[in-house]
């Protein structure tokens, strides 16, 4: 099960996540007004074969190539 951070909640995990490397994470920041749901963190690991937008509020914000 992914990780479901509710607003004004920062991520436990945001010191050490690799997908965090220069403090870019939206879900590790504790103002965030907004839910965030992370992928990369699955019943308490951390999946290392993604890739985090900078951009992303959400978690869910997906990209579109065309």
């Amino acid at each position: 099960m992914s990780l479901i951070l509710e607003s004004n909640k920062a991520c436990p995990f945001g010191n050490s996540c690799p997908y965090n490397t220069t403090n870019e994470c939206w879900g590790a920041k504790a103002d965030r007004a907004e839910q965030f749901i992370c992928e990369f963190i699955v019943d308490g690991v951390i999946i290392e074969d993604g890739y985090r937008n900078p951009l992303d509020k959400t978690g869910s914000m997906k990209v579109i190539m065309e």
